[in-house]
């Protein structure tokens, strides 16, 4: 085999047979995961409530330097 040669058909076809069986165990993986998790209770004690999110970056260009920030605020005062 010299370096312009195309691998054989049946090496691509057992790579590609490989890459499904991978992708499809992996799903599966995933799945069987994902049942031994609850989703998580959402608590709502009946009034409003208000938001609001920021995000603020400096000098992006020299580095990471941000700040995030959440506010929530219970409508009607404390």
């Amino acid at each position: 085999m010299g370096i312009d040669d195309d691998l054989p058909k049946s090496v691509l076809v057992v790579l590609v047979l490989l890459a499904v069986l991978i992708s499809v165990l992996g799903t599966f993986t995933v799945l069987h995961e994902m049942q031994k998790y609850k989703p998580a209770t959402v608590y709502v004690d009946g009034s409003s409530a208000t938001g609001r999110v920021s995000l603020e970056v400096q000098n992006p260009n020299r580095g990471v330097h941000g700040k995030i920030s959440l506010n929530l605020e219970k409508s009607g005062g404390n």
